[in-house]
């Protein structure tokens, strides 16, 4: 689906340039080295991509209230922060992957393992009530698990404080694999 997709957009930008007779150029983590700071660099990466799709999430969720008549009973902000945290969080996954696997084919296998599964475990298409172990761990590691129960509960009309524990989820799926894709970029800068 669109996770996908987006995590391909962020392979494609994270890919080495290619030189005449070698398969890929510089290590990955020179780009990084010479912008002379990691974070910088890797938000310069990605943000335009966060931008994109909040900004495409935004349009959506106006056409489907004032162009559709669809009401949200809870709070809009807090679903277009919900969005923003899980394209953020998405993009920092996908640089842990890129970073950690230091190859654009495998980095997107794994995205598709990961990402391909994401509606069938998220719990929006499939109930995961009485569901094994596994299925509910898988479901706990996808972000857009978080993010749907948040979209859910607002759309719903939920009081705002429930909106705490999903959004706490997806910043953790931002800080953590950022961090860990900081690392790893920091030490192939070297």
């Amino acid at each position: 689906g669109s996770w996908a997709s987006w995590c391909i957009g962020i392979f494609r930008f994270f890919r080495r340039p290619p030189r005449r007779y070698s398969r890929m150029a510089a290590p990955r983590g020179r780009w990084a080295a010479r912008s002379g700071t990691i974070v910088p660099a890797l938000f310069g990466k990605l943000l335009p991509y966060v931008g994109a799709a909040s900004l495409w999430g935004i349009a959506w969720l106006l056409f489907v209230t004032l162009g559709r008549g669809w009401r949200v009973e809870g709070s809009v902000a807090a679903i277009v922060a919900g969005q923003t945290l899980f394209y953020l969080g998405t993009a920092a996954i996908s640089a842990l992957l890129v970073a950690a696997t230091r190859e654009t084919a495998t980095a997107l296998s794994v995205c598709a393992v990961y990402a391909g599964s994401a509606l069938a475990y998220a719990g929006a298409t499939l109930p995961l009530n009485g569901g094994s172990g596994y299925a509910r761990f898988w479901s706990e590691v996808l972000p857009l698990t978080h993010y749907l129960a948040l979209q859910t509960g607002q759309l719903g009309g939920q009081d705002v404080a429930t909106i705490f524990p999903p959004i706490l989820a997806l910043l953790a799926y931002v800080l953590v694999p950022g961090a860990l894709a900081w690392l790893l970029i920091r030490r192939q800068a070297r």
